[in-house]
């Protein structure tokens, strides 16, 4: 079992992150979850939770590709969650994040309320965003998206270095 702890704000009063400090084994390696409330604010404590967890298991080597792929996969859910009343700080939907190592690499997963598939955009050179998916598709090793518990999973797969 890997013993991963959390940092000061993870379990903080705001509700922004629950962290699992006891993480599991799935078939394919040891895995760690994440339930984010669906605002911006979730994607730095992602990172530095993912940063921390790879520190620990000895793969800081993927850290800098594997935070901005995250940040890229928190983003996009944080997106496609919004609605009015997250807009307005009443209530925020819920994303739920993973993080597991396979027989090849590393596997990061989120997971969304939002159906709807997601969609590679032709880049706008002088648009400030639109570029999450890009990045994900040149940065991963594997990516794709499968439907789940009515929404859906986004995720890619970071090879160890050879």
């Amino acid at each position: 079992m890997i013993k991963a702890t959390a940092p000061p704000f993870a379990h903080s009063d705001i509700g922004m992150a629950e962290f699992d400090d006891a993480p599991g084994r799935d078939a394919r390696g040891p895995v760690l979850q994440l339930k984010l409330a669906a605002r911006p604010a979730s994607v730095p404590q992602a990172r530095s939770i993912l940063r921390q967890l790879l520190c620990e298991w000895h793969l800081d080597q993927l850290s800098d590709t594997a935070t901005l792929l995250m940040s890229e996969l928190i983003t996009n859910a944080v997106k496609a969650s919004e609605d009015d009343a997250c807009r307005r700080k009443l209530r925020c939907k819920i994303i739920m994040a993973s993080i597991r190592l396979s027989d090849t690499g590393l596997v990061l997963e989120v997971w969304d309320a939002n159906p709807a598939a997601p969609v590679v955009h032709e880049v706008d050179l002088t648009s400030d965003g639109g570029r999450g998916l890009l990045m994900i598709e040149c940065l991963g090793d594997k990516w794709g998206y499968h439907a789940a518990d009515g929404g859906k999973v986004v995720w890619c797969e970071i090879a160890f270095p050879s």
